[in-house]
């Protein structure tokens, strides 16, 4: 009889040691699940962090204009009177109007980022291109913003880069057409694209566009009161009579 109940007491605690083994690995299972949803999660937090693009926009409280991003945080305070004009708002660029006199009809400028740090101030003045189209429709030129040195005027790029140089009397944009303005210089006109080259020269009274795209061409009036269509291909600009 004591050899029986040796044996079935033997018996039970193997099943013991097998309950308490499955156990063991039933937790061991839960916990890697658990880690598992957490790296998931943290995973898809970092993809989600990784391709939410950060923009900027105005905003104006108290009478005042500051600059906050999609994450609602305020990048700069309203303290201005002007709107604070952004050129392109996935990039933290921020021209801030200063020194305003309405009488005279003079501002001045300055570009800060997100920072807060202030940027190009190498130039007197940084403004953005305003254009339009035939609908009204305002638009900046991409790309590119017009500066101020010693009363000359240039391009720089968002980056501030220099495409053009401090050296025309005035540029300007050609109304509904994008990527070239207009530069002046002693009174006659060229065209500059947005890479800063000189597409045609500064020898015209009139430069118009030719349709609604430039590289559709232009019509230029030279000194003697003669029109003129300026096409241009590849890299050698043609002109013929009309």
């Amino acid at each position: 009889m004591s050899r029986s109940k040796g044996k079935r007491y033997d018996t039970e605690a193997k099943l013991n040691i097998k309950k308490v083994i499955a156990v063991i690995i039933a937790i061991l299972v839960i916990i890697m699940f658990v880690i598992g949803i957490r790296e998931l999660l943290k995973e898809r937090e970092n993809i989600k962090e990784k391709t939410f693009i950060t923009a900027y926009y105005p905003i104006y409280e108290n009478g005042k204009w500051g600059v906050m991003d999609t994450k609602q945080s305020i990048i700069i305070e309203p303290t201005y009177d002007e709107m604070i004009i952004i050129p392109d708002n996935s990039k933290p660029i921020f021209i801030c109007t200063i020194n305003t006199n309405y009488e005279a009809g003079t501002f001045e400028t300055k570009v800060l980022n997100d920072n807060k740090k202030e940027l190009y101030t190498n130039y007197d003045k940084v403004e953005v291109l305003y254009n339009n189209d035939k609908n009204n429709n305002l638009w900046y030129e991409t790309g590119m913003l017009k500066v101020q040195k010693e009363g000359k005027y240039g391009l720089i790029d968002l980056e501030g880069k220099e495409l053009a140089k401090p050296m025309y009397d005035e540029i300007r944009v050609l109304p509904g057409i994008k990527n070239v303005v207009i530069s002046v210089v002693n009174q006659k006109q060229g065209i500059v694209n947005n890479i800063g080259a000189q597409i045609i020269p500064n020898e015209y009274e009139e430069i118009h566009s030719l349709g609604e795209k430039y590289e559709n061409g232009f019509i230029v009036k030279d000194q003697n009161r003669k029109i003129w269509s300026y096409k241009l291909k590849w890299t050698n600009n043609t002109r013929s009579k009309i």
